[in-house]
């Protein structure tokens, strides 16, 4: 079995030099994990900032949701209150429709009897004042009849189009209220999982640093020897020349005497 031959000091440089660029270019890639991490810690910041400004987003827009909220039951109450008072509308308007119409076919089937014949038939002056009186009723009644069925069929139109008007409020307000809510959640969760995603980074970063600073010890160690073991080499080396400088004095000395 041929000895392996000792590694010479020009050997064990080389290795140290080696190692040494392999240790700078660690050193290199954890001053970039730290600008990474950095450039992290600010935007952590300022995400957990923009965090802060969107819980207190949150809490006013919930306090307008909540009057949002309540306008919505004010109305839905008023609502049900004024849709009662069409429904007794409706009756009414059926009623005096009814009135209404019921005269107007008594009127046609007494067509024949006009109101200037009833005049006509009055038997002296007393009685056609008498007469002039009740046709004056008549007509009276007819167009109080006829305003009564007016008035309330401009009531059950008005009641319609503010029941109509109420109910188109209460939908854009609940739309509003739904809209609102889901954006305010999505920027809350957008919020959030930057944040997470953000920490998942920091976490990686650091386990990463600490893969480096591990290696990077582990070549510090390795130099060490290396160097301890270059010391050696030069030692050794430089007995070694000493002694052949040595023996080669002491051969020229005997050969001298010898001759």
């Amino acid at each position: 079995i041929v000895p392996a031959l000792a590694a010479t000091s020009s050997d064990i440089k080389s290795e140290i030099n080696a190692l040494t660029a392999e240790r700078s270019d660690i050193e290199d890639k954890i001053a970039s994990i730290d600008e990474q991490l950095t450039a992290l810690g600010d935007q952590m910041e300022q995400t957990i900032e923009k965090k802060a400004i969107l819980d207190q987003k949150n809490a006013l827009a919930q306090q307008e949701l909540d009057v949002i909220a309540e306008q919505i039951e004010i109305i839905d109450n008023y609502m049900a209150n004024r849709l009662a008072d069409l429904d007794a509308a409706r009756v009414r308007e059926a009623e005096q429709e009814e009135a209404w119409l019921g005269r107007l076919r008594a009127m046609e089937e007494n067509s024949d009897l006009s109101y200037i014949q009833v005049l006509f038939d009055a038997t002296n002056f007393s009685d056609l004042l008498t007469r002039i009186d009740a046709v004056s009723e008549i007509t009276e009644y007819d167009e109080q009849l006829f305003d009564s069925y007016i008035e309330a069929r401009q009531t059950v139109e008005e009641l319609e189009a503010e029941a109509e008007e109420m109910a188109l409020t209460n939908e854009a307000n609940k739309a509003e209220l739904e809209q609102r809510r889901v954006q305010l959640e999505a920027d809350i969760a957008s919020a959030n999982a930057l944040i997470a995603e953000l920490e998942s980074s920091v976490e990686g970063y650091n386990l990463l640093r600490q893969e480096q600073e591990k290696a990077d010890a582990e070549l510090a160690a390795l130099i060490a020897e290396k160097q301890s073991e270059y010391q050696q080499a030069l030692a050794k080396e430089a007995a070694a020349a000493a002694a052949a400088a040595g023996g080669s004095g002491g051969s020229g000395g005997s050969n001298a005497n010898f001759n």
